[in-house]
């Protein structure tokens, strides 16, 4: 992934979303943001917040993969 996490149907590192497909990949900044790319679904979803990795990051990552989860489960198929 050079630097990208792929979703490869077992729990990333950093952060993922429960409902991303098989070739999702992603990538975190460190003011908090994270970007994701979901070639499946034709999706790009960014999440922006200020915290930095660490403060609260057990808290900061279910956000983000709440965020990623609820903008997947909008999308009509």
């Amino acid at each position: 992934g050079y630097g990208w996490a792929v979703e490869v149907g077992e729990p990333w590192k950093s952060y993922h979303g429960s409902l991303q497909a098989l070739g999702t990949f992603g990538h975190g900044g460190a003011g908090g943001t994270y970007l994701w790319v979901d070639p499946a679904r034709e999706l790009v979803g960014v999440y922006f917040s200020t915290e930095l990795h660490g403060q609260a990051a057990g808290i900061h990552k279910g956000q983000m993969d709440a965020f990623q989860d609820m903008v997947t489960a909008a999308i009509e198929e």
